[in-house]
């Protein structure tokens, strides 16, 4: 039994090896995938052939594909998988082929799909920028009522009340005399929170950043300066403290007041209501992108789909993407940890809560190492025999799905799918018919 087939490596982008072989041709690429390779091949697409006709199959493809042939003798060719599938299939129906105009059509194609991306492209910029304007004009507002909002914090937490208290000098470990503070100090700025829905435990995060710098003078020596000694920062995003709750705990008990744990709990505080609409129309839950995603937006790329929320395989994080996908393959990340829930009523938006999330959502660290540690060999169970499957069998996997059967291995099944051949565990295959 004879093939003609069309690998591609990703290592090795654009070109195509078009070979023949005596053998499957999912064995023909596992033994081109040696060390010498960096990436293993994979089977495109393949033709059954006539053993003692292929060979001359396979001649009659190579000088049809000689234009785009990238050395005088090698099996290699620049071209795409469609041109290449479309030109062979086309020899074996007999059909009138034309390279030039298999060229026009995929070149059309090409030009179809860059339009479609560069469209892609500008939507995304120009909700970005829309995005970025709003946010813009949010940390403008902030910097304008920067020294207001200190004050107002100074006006309920002194910070010389802070500084002189002995409970609070213990706690950071201050020995010496407190000499004099900064007061309360606003500003932007990006630091690293912890997060162990992240690789390293670890992520950056923008946030408004509230902080006392103290200069203290000991028994013998000069003066020195202990900056953001008092650090309270709240996240732009979710709008809650990320850093420094043991200081907003204990100067909350300490002055036997609730302490502001939210952005919209210290505009209150200072007054600026403008601020916390800005805001809500930014991050809340209210927020416009949100809001039309939850009424279901028209996707602006395709205009026949509908905007869903989607999550990331890698880490599980949420970005906005078309229901009509691979068609459409517009996607938007609003940057926001998102959950789709259903209820009575619908579908709707929520933010995570905490540890559910944190378990509803893998760690990356969890992934990795469970992507290091393979699991050991299973043989076939006794229902589902190896024996029993062969050749162009057809099989469900893990219960869904009906793929055909390309070879068998000692303990695995090669199937093909629409993206090619996948190697499975002969046991997550069940036997449907011959």
């Amino acid at each position: 039994m004879a093939y003609i087939y069309v690998l591609s490596n990703k290592a090795i982008p654009g070109l195509l090896k078009v070979g023949m072989t005596m053998g499957e041709p999912v064995d023909r690429a596992s033994q081109l995938s040696t060390t010498g390779v960096p990436a293993p091949f994979i089977v495109e697409c393949q033709w059954l052939c006539d053993d003692e006709l292929v060979r001359e199959h396979e001649k009659s493809i190579h000088d049809l594909l000689d234009r785009f042939r990238e050395f005088g003798n090698r099996e290699f060719f620049r071209a795409s998988v469609s041109l290449v599938e479309s030109a062979i299939s086309r020899y074996f129906n007999e059909d009138d082929i034309s390279i030039n105009e298999l060229v026009m059509v995929e070149s059309a194609r090409l030009n179809g799909i860059e339009a479609e991306k560069s469209l892609v492209r500008s939507v995304r910029s120009s909700i970005k920028y829309s995005h970025d304007s709003m946010r813009q004009d949010f940390l403008g507002g902030v910097e304008v009522e920067k020294r207001n909002i200190a004050g107002a914090f100074s006006e309920r937490f002194p910070p010389s009340a802070i500084s002189q208290s002995d409970s609070f000098l213990l706690k950071k470990h201050i020995k010496t005399r407190v000499v004099s503070n900064s007061g309360w100090r606003l500003c932007f700025s990006v630091i690293r929170v912890k997060d162990p829905s992240f690789l390293r435990g670890t992520r950056k995060a923008d946030c408004l950043v509230f902080s006392i710098d103290l200069v203290i003078k000991p028994f013998w020596g000069k003066e020195s300066t202990v900056p953001k000694l008092v650090h309270i920062a709240y996240e732009l995003k979710t709008g809650s403290i990320v850093s420094g709750h043991d200081d907003a705990n204990f100067i909350g008990n300490l002055f036997s007041f609730d302490f502001p744990m939210t952005i919209l709990d210290v505009f209150a505080l200072s007054s600026t209501p403008g601020l916390s609409e800005k805001w809500t129309a930014l991050f809340g839950d209210a927020a416009e992108i949100k809001r039309v995603v939850d009424q279901g937006m028209p996707c602006p790329a395709c205009s026949s789909g509908v905007l869903v929320i989607r999550h990331r395989k890698r880490d599980g994080r949420s970005f906005y993407g078309c229901d009509q996908w691979p068609q459409c393959s517009f996607t938007y990340d609003a940057g926001d940890e998102l959950i789709l829930g259903r209820g009575k009523s619908g579908s709707f938006l929520k933010k995570p809560a905490g540890r559910a999330h944190a378990e509803a959502v893998p760690r990356a660290s969890s992934i990795i190492a469970a992507k290091k540690v393979q699991p050991a060999k299973r043989k076939a169970s006794p229902e589902k025999p190896l024996n029993s499957i062969r050749y162009h069998s057809v099989v469900s996997l893990d219960g869904e799905g009906e793929y055909l059967v390309q070879s068998v291995s000692s303990c695995y099944i090669f199937i093909q799918t629409r993206r090619g051949v996948k190697k499975v565990e002969a046991h997550r295959c069940r036997l449907i018919g011959q």
